[in-house]
């Protein structure tokens, strides 16, 4: 059984918020970002999050943050007719950053279960925007000394980074069996850049976004 989400989910109005205003332009790509409170940028200011960092970074790229705080894997895929919604036709490349919250029980199938669940919810992508090019990225590592009380007491201890990384080889797995890329984010943060332990603060949120412009620069 699913934990209770550290926060409660975004609404429509907000998870769909864009980041960058749509430019009358042809040349201009559409790009949403799914994942969970790391995604959305809890804890500091908007144009803070790496999402509109790297929106601010790319003069073509029309941004779309649909990050839901406390969403595991699993939980995009039961509400997946929501999630699915909110994904225009037309995008052309969709990030996605989860895995996170799916570790919170520590449970050893963790990272067997997240493979599955994004082999699912990426084909349900695909059906939704069929010419948008889908982008893994593996989940941050988490900081066990710097753990507030909140986060313990949501699931994370001593064990997450473990976890954490037995996630992101499967997720890479996944994404050489489909074709995908894979940016690698479980050491792009580190130690002093979180707010807790897990989610980064605005110099762990710009060490994310070069983390994901080099990796698609090295396409």
């Amino acid at each position: 059984m699913n934990k209770a989400p550290l926060m409660r989910a975004p609404t429509r109005s907000t998870a769909a918020a864009a980041t960058t205003p749509s430019a009358a332009n042809a040349a201009t790509t559409r790009v949403v970002f799914l994942g969970d409170s790391i995604t959305l940028g809890e804890g500091v200011r908007r144009e803070e999050n790496f999402v509109s960092l790297l929106a601010a970074a790319n003069s073509q790229w029309d941004t779309l943050n649909q990050g839901r705080s406390g969403w595991s894997t699993s939980m995009y895929l039961e509400r997946r007719q929501q999630v699915v919604s909110l994904i225009p036709h037309d995008v052309g490349t969709i990030l996605v950053l989860l895995g996170t919250n799916d570790i919170r029980e520590s449970h050893s199938d963790a990272a067997a279960d997240v493979a599955r669940q994004m082999d699912r919810l990426t084909d349900l992508l695909h059906r939704r925007a069929p010419n948008a090019e889908i982008v893994l990225m593996t989940p941050l590592t988490v900081f066990p000394s710097q753990l507030s009380w909140r986060l313990r007491r949501a699931g994370f201890d001593e064990k997450s980074p473990d976890h954490l990384r037995l996630v992101g080889s499967a997720l890479r797995d996944l994404a050489k069996r489909k074709g995908y890329r894979c940016v690698d984010l479980y050491q792009a943060v580190t130690a002093g850049n979180t707010l807790d332990g897990v989610h980064p603060n605005a110099a762990g949120h710009r060490q994310i976004r070069d983390a994901i412009l080099n990796a698609l620069r090295d396409r």
